[in-house]
């Protein structure tokens, strides 16, 4: 059995793990999601309890031990993928964060060059979309092309 502590870690391992995934993963085939999950929590509970001490930690993946660097390696490039360097997309103001590749895709799909960043007050409550165009290109309404994420697949 496992102390309080150790269960908390295994919560947060598992919080980060369903995020890291959510943020990496492009293949929504369920055997991809659960293996990148899997391998994820792997790696973020062996973290986190090697930090604060606790004993040794069983892995719940059959994958052959890697070491921590190649695996933090292996993620890192894994959450960049995701990402990429303007791609032909400028933004207007303040950037708030880096470009995601969706964007870059949907913008070159629109012939949008240029877009606000609107990441630091888009919520769900206030359906603001998180990119707009500012370059002049309007919807079927009129307005300026709304960008939001894509919806994972299911």
């Amino acid at each position: 059995m496992i102390s309080k502590d150790e269960s908390i870690v295994t919560q947060v391992a598992a919080k980060i793990a369903s995020e890291l995934t959510s943020n990496t993963l492009n293949d929504g085939s369920v055997s991809n999601i659960q293996q990148t999950y899997l391998q994820h929590f792997d790696f973020v509970r062996e973290l986190l309890v090697s930090t604060h001490g606790f004993g040794e930690v069983v892995s719940v993946t059959n994958s052959p031990k890697v070491s921590t660097e190649t695996r933090i390696n292996d993620i890192a490039e894994s959450f960049d993928a995701g990402y990429t360097q303007g791609g032909g997309v400028q933004i207007k103001g303040k950037q708030h964060g880096p470009i995601p590749a969706w964007l870059v895709t949907a913008c070159a799909k629109a012939n949008v060059t240029t877009v606000y960043d609107n990441r630091d007050t888009s919520t769900a409550e206030n359906r603001r979309p998180l990119f707009k165009a500012v370059d002049g290109n309007m919807d079927a309404k009129g307005q300026p092309i709304a960008f939001w994420a894509p919806s994972p697949k299911r």
